[in-house]
């Protein structure tokens, strides 16, 4: 099946992805989704889902399924793949692409690693972990002119 997810984006534009409102409490999605299954990749594209008014069907959700624990094997960070994700769901490739390679360049640098344990390591608990993703994410977001606060 063939997904198709709905974009408003005006081709006139010099960027490559829609603008959009910001609400500035995601703390409380993290706290109250009522997600608690959700792994970090999927919790981190929810709370964007949130923050960002946008509603994506449940097939992206479940396509994240598979990114807990380091993607099982304590690897790269399901809240990293997750910021990813909604990159690739906002923007074109190239955008995404360096977003992402923004973003990973950041953690690495900030936390020595991108891997599951090293990073939930340095955090009291994996939504603290989640909220600075998701706050590394917007800040790039917002960089590039995407999100404005409502």
């Amino acid at each position: 099946m063939i997904l198709k997810i709905q974009n408003n984006r005006d081709p006139s534009r010099q960027n490559s992805c829609t603008p959009l409102r910001f609400s500035p409490s995601p703390k409380r999605c993290v706290r109250s989704s009522g997600y608690d299954e959700d792994n970090c990749a999927q919790q981190l594209v929810r709370i964007a889902s949130g923050q960002y008014g946008l509603c994506w069907p449940d097939e992206v959700y479940r396509s994240l399924a598979v990114y807990t624990g380091g993607m099982g094997i304590g690897q790269i960070c399901g809240g990293l793949l997750g910021a990813a994700a909604v990159f690739g769901l906002l923007c074109d490739e190239k955008t995404a692409r360096r977003l992402s390679l923004l973003l990973f360049q950041q953690c690495q640098a900030e936390f020595g690693s991108l891997s599951c344990p090293r990073l939930r390591a340095q955090f009291s608990s994996c939504d603290d972990l989640i909220l600075d993703i998701f706050h590394k994410m917007d800040r790039l977001l917002r960089h590039e002119g995407l999100f404005y606060h409502r």
